[in-house]
């Protein structure tokens, strides 16, 4: 029993070393960029990658087991990936995990993970529009937070961010473009020191 047992193990582990010796290297990093549901996650190319690497992206909602993979960004060239669409939750949830790997034929690479969980907390705050107006020499600025039309119906920048809605404001008064006088040509005397 024993020996026909070791044939197919070898066999197995043979091939093991065999696509380990031709593995490609993992992407170097990965990281979250994110604004008011724009999603999107961004690595590092692998070094001498061919023009036939791809790369493939899977997502994890935290707390779940199954990572799923990003059809709109399987087979994807492109060094980013746009998660907005798998991460409509994310203000109500816990978060998600995202991996990256790099593809070429039958070869492919480790997975590489971002060093952080993706949460609101990662989400930078932006401002939709700003209109400023000037009366009697005061200006009155109305600042409209952002309206994704991508947003849930209900999930609004007010409703997600309550607190976060305070504003550094800096007035700066351009400088008028100065006068230039000009000067006929005159020869002045030139004396050697």
């Amino acid at each position: 029993m024993l020996p026909r047992l070791v044939v197919p193990l070898a066999a197995l582990l043979s091939l093991r070393f065999v696509s380990r010796a031709h593995e490609l290297p993992k992407p170097p990093s990965a990281w979250f960029a994110a604004e008011f549901f724009h999603h999107v996650l961004h690595w590092t190319p692998i070094p001498n990658q061919s023009e036939s690497t791809y790369y493939e992206v899977e997502l994890l909602r935290y707390g779940e087991n199954l990572w799923k993979p990003i059809p709109n960004c399987s087979q994807t060239p492109m060094l980013s990936c746009d998660l907005t669409m798998a991460t409509l939750d994310l203000y109500h949830s816990s978060g998600y995990l995202a991996k990256v790997r790099a593809v070429n034929g039958s070869q492919c690479s480790n997975w590489t993970h971002p060093q952080t969980r993706f949460t609101m907390d990662e989400v930078t705050l932006t401002v939709g529009s700003v209109k400023l107006e000037l009366h009697s020499g005061v200006i009155r600025g109305t600042i409209h937070p952002p309206r994704p039309s991508v947003a849930p119906a209900g999930d609004t920048y007010e409703s997600i961010f309550p607190h976060f809605r305070e504003y550094t404001i800096e007035v700066r008064k351009v400088p008028e473009p100065s006068k230039v006088r000009a000067f006929p040509q005159a020869s002045l005397p030139f004396h050697p020191v």
